[in-house]
């Protein structure tokens, strides 16, 4: 969650979340985002129209949660 705050996205509204499972809501819709980040290899749920969830399992390593960050932010950016 620190990460994405840090990141000051326009795109961004609000991050929220408990343990590994993460919210993001987004300035537009969370379709399209889904869409462009699993062709890029990462899967995210959505939680609403607006919303992005990151559920990512117990076993990831630090290494695969920057992957998918970089992802993310990568087609946030577009």
């Amino acid at each position: 969650m620190e990460t994405i705050r840090s990141w000051n996205h326009p795109v961004v509204k609000e991050v929220r979340g408990m343990g590994m499972m993460i919210g993001v809501d987004i300035d537009g819709e969370a379709w399209p985002v889904l869409e462009s980040v699993l062709s890029k290899g990462l899967l995210l749920l959505s939680a609403g129209p607006k919303t992005l969830r990151l559920l990512p399992p117990y076993i990831i390593t630090k290494e695969e949660i920057n992957e998918g960050l970089n992802i993310l932010k990568s087609v946030l950016n577009q």
